[in-house]
C-alpha cells in the first residue's frame, strides 16, 4: 500500500549477524519482552504490588488499552490535564497526589518528549513510582540526547508500532530495586503471530509490485465509492462512544513473551536508518502541508532527536476522511477513537478535541518522498471533496 502499514523486512529476515539492540541503544541490559505490551503493564502491576487502596495517576489523553489493565490490579485510577498538544499539567499532577498515590502513569506522544523533569522530582520526594509510556515513541531522544523511556522507574515500548515486526513489547526497568531474575514466561500466541507475519508479507508484496498495489487501491474505490458521513460529529456527540472491544485486556496475554522471528528481525534492524528514514518523511509533510486549508497540525516543528511515530492532524471528521483515504491505499487512523468505558474524560476538553479530531498520517521508514507527495495530493482532495 501507498501510505499503509509496513511490510516484512525481507533483507534483515535474511541477515546472519546482529546489527543493534535495543539493551544497547538505550544503555540497559534490564529489558523483558512481551507478545504485547500491554502484557507488560499488568506485569508491572504485579511487580510494584499494586492493590486496591492505591491511587494511580495516568493522562486524560490515552488509547484504553493502557488504562484497562492498570484497572485490573484494583487500583482507583484518576487522570490529570493535558493541553491541546497532549503535553502535562505538571500542576494538576500535583494537586492530585495524596498519601494513596502510588504511581504516576505518563505517555510520550508520538515521539515528542514531555516535561518530566518536575516530575520525577516529586516522585522522589514522595516515594511514588514514575512509568514511561513509551508506545509511541521507541528510539526518540529528549533535547539532551537521552532515550525517552530512561527517566522513569520503568518504561514500556510497542515495538511493532515502529518497526516491521509481528509482535512484541518491551519492559526497560530503571530502578535496579525492581529487577527480578529468573521470570517464567509462556509462549505466544502462535496463530496470532502468524497472522501477523502474513499481514507483513502482503504488505511487502503490494508495496513492491505496483499494479498489485494500483488494483488493490481501485478495488477499495469501488467498493466504497458511496462512502457517505454517517457518523455522529464529536460536537452533537451526547456520550462518550466506548473504545474498541479488542482493547480491554485478555488475561490470556499474562506472562507470554515475544515471537522468536521478532527477536531475529529486532537485532537486524538498522535503527539510525529508521529514525532519519521517520523524521526526513514527517520533515515533508510540514513543508509541503502548511497552509492546507481545513488542517491544523499538531506539532510546528520536529526537534532534534525525535523519531516521530506518524504525522498527526487535527481534522474536521477524522473517521469519514480515513474511510476516504483507505480507497486510495491509505492507511491513515482515526486516533485512539473510543473511549474506556470506565473513565470517560468528562472534565477534560482538551484529550476530548484530540480524541474527536486528530487524524495520524504514516511516516514510516519504507516510504520515500514519492509515496508522502501521493498521500499529501490524496489527501488534498479528498479534504476538498
Amino acid at each position: 500500500m501507498y501510505g499503509g502499514h509496513m511490510g516484512l523486512a525481507w533483507r534483515n529476515l535474511l541477515r546472519l549477524h546482529a546489527r543493534n539492540t535495543l539493551p544497547a541503544w538505550y544503555g540497559n541490559p534490564n529489558i523483558i519482552y512481551f507478545h504485547k505490551a500491554r502484557a507488560a503493564i499488568r506485569y508491572v502491576s504485579q511487580l510494584l504490588d499494586i492493590h486496591p487502596g492505591n491511587k494511580i495517576l495516568i493522562p486524560s489523553y490515552n488509547c484504553g488499552v493502557e488504562v484497562d489493565p492498570l484497572l485490573k490490579s484494583g487500583a482507583s485510577v484518576s487522570m490529570f490535564r493535558q493541553d491541546r498538544t497532549g503535553r502535562i499539567d505538571v500542576d494538576d499532577i500535583e494537586r492530585k497526589i495524596d498519601a494513596d498515590t502510588r504511581v504516576i502513569y505518563v505517555n510520550q506522544y508520538f515521539g515528542f518528549p514531555q516535561p518530566l523533569e518536575r516530575i520525577r522530582r516529586l516522585c522522589d520526594e514522595r516515594g511514588i513510582y514514575l512509568i514511561e509510556d513509551c508506545a509511541l515513541s521507541l528510539l526518540s531522544k529528549d533535547n539532551h540526547g537521552v532515550p525517552l523511556g530512561s527517566t522513569g522507574d520503568l518504561a514500556f515500548f510497542n515495538l511493532y508500532k515502529t518497526l516491521p515486526l509481528p509482535d512484541g513489547g518491551a519492559l526497560m526497568i530503571n530502578n535496579p530495586k525492581l529487577v527480578r531474575d529468573n521470570l517464567t514466561m509462556l509462549a505466544p500466541p502462535r496463530l496470532d503471530v502468524l497472522i501477523e507475519t502474513l499481514k507483513l508479507c502482503k504488505n511487502s508484496l503490494l508495496r513492491q509490485l505496483p499494479a498489485a498495489n494500483a488494483l488493490y487501491g481501485s478495488i477499495k474505490r469501488r467498493k466504497n465509492r458511496n462512502i457517505q458521513d454517517d457518523g455522529p460529529s464529536a460536537e452533537s456527540r451526547q456520550t462518550f462512544p466506548d473504545m474498541p472491544a479488542s482493547y480491554y485486556y485478555d488475561e490470556h496475554l499474562n506472562l507470554r513473551r515475544m515471537s522468536r522471528l521478532s527477536h531475529h528481525l529486532l537485532e537486524r534492524l538498522d535503527f539510525e536508518q529508521v529514525v532519519q528514514q521517520r523524521r526526513t518523511n514527517f520533515l515533508q509533510y510540514l513543508q509541503c502541508l502548511a497552509g492546507t486549508k481545513h488542517i491544523e497540525f499538531l506539532y510546528h516543528d520536529l526537534p532534534e532527536g525525535v523519531c516521530p511515530l506518524s504525522f498527526p492532524i487535527f481534522v474536521d471528521n477524522p473517521d469519514l476522511i480515513s474511510r476516504k483515504l483507505y480507497q486510495h491505499a491509505i492507511v491513515a487512523l482515526h486516533w485512539w477513537h473510543g473511549y474506556h468505558r470506565a473513565l470517560p474524560p468528562t472534565d477534560f476538553d482538551e484529550a476530548c478535541k484530540l480524541k474527536d479530531h486528530l487524524l495520524v498520517l504514516p511516516v514510516h521508514q519504507q516510504l520515500n518522498d514519492q509515496h508522502i507527495d501521493y498521500i499529501i495530493r490524496s489527501l488534498r482532495r479528498v479534504i476538498d471533496d
